[in-house]
């Protein structure tokens, strides 16, 4: 009898630098049926911090390759080594690519143009909810994935009906939003909960925020969350993460009276699912009706 021989997938992204965020493919890797390669930038420089391209744990399925990466501070213009991404092409004998880039961006046309000039069936994905006309080169970048790519995944459904109003085959593509390792990230008891909020020193019911401090990443709902708050009553608000709204909250938080409230802290990935729980879902009745933020998943 014939045995057949795994799926050979190969995933690039900018992401995998971390360990944490390869975990989806990590339990895919498990499945005999499939031979999963990662490949990612030995070095990921942004406006944060610096990452090395972290390990994988022992015993894991995967393989991990590092590539050697430029301009990683600028996420539209980086871009990988060309020829070490022809020579894993050639030496991986790939069935399918799965592309974790932008289709706009840099990084994600120079990997689209590699597949397609090999003839590999590929798909990417994207996070791009607003129907947005890039300029020039970036416009030809997008619309040449479009028509390369053999399938296209939307990271939500708001992101599928933008990119289908732009014009992108709808039948090509899917909805998969971001997965979360339940080995890592699981709710905490009562007990837990107050554990780190003390440690941490901070007052429940805790309001919570991961990701870059942004106008892009909603912080201005945060800001009119933390306008309405009163100070009279017990609570606190907790930023995991950096950005140019960092400021902004602080001194919104001293002009209202409660600096002292809002604690601002970059976490280490690894470290994220160790706090996140003790974010409350509920919504404090001084809030007049505005819903507080509950849990968000990990960061990309």
């Amino acid at each position: 009898m014939t045995r057949v021989r795994p799926l050979r997938v190969l995933s690039v992204g900018h992401a995998y630098v971390v360990s944490l965020n390869r975990a989806t493919l990590r339990h895919i890797a498990a499945d005999p049926a499939f031979d999963v390669t990662v490949a990612a930038p030995r070095v990921m420089k942004d406006e944060l911090r610096t990452i090395v391209i972290e390990s994988e744990p022992d015993g894991s399925p995967l393989t991990v390759v590092a590539l050697d990466a430029y301009l990683t501070q600028q996420i539209h213009l980086f871009v990988y080594n060309p020829s070490q991404i022809t020579r894993l092409l050639r030496d991986g004998a790939f069935d399918v690519v799965h592309i974790w880039e932008e289709p706009y961006v840099c990084a994600g046309f120079q990997l689209a143009r590699a597949m397609h000039r090999r003839r590999l069936p590929f798909c990417f994905r994207t996070a791009q909810n607003i129907a947005k006309r890039y300029p020039l080169p970036f416009r030809y970048f997008e619309r040449s994935v479009w028509a390369w790519c053999t399938g296209w995944i939307a990271g939500a459904s708001l992101v599928f009906d933008a990119m289908v109003g732009k014009g992108v085959p709808k039948e090509k593509g899917r909805v998969l939003t971001l997965a979360v390792d339940g080995d890592r990230f699981r709710p905490f008891d009562e007990q837990e909960k107050n554990q780190v909020a003390t440690r941490l020193g901070l007052p429940r019911p805790i309001i919570g925020y991961v990701g870059r401090l942004t106008e892009a990443k909603g912080c201005e709902v945060l800001l009119d969350i933390l306008r309405r708050l009163d100070p009279a009553e017990p609570w606190s608000m907790l930023l995991m993460g950096r950005g140019p709204y960092q400021a902004r909250f602080e001194s919104l938080a001293r002009e209202l009276g409660v600096g002292d409230r809002v604690t601002v802290m970059l976490l280490p990935h690894e470290e994220v699912p160790d706090v996140l729980p003790i974010i409350d879902s509920i919504r404090p009745p001084q809030v007049n009706r505005t819903p507080v933020l509950g849990p968000t998943p990990a960061p990309s």
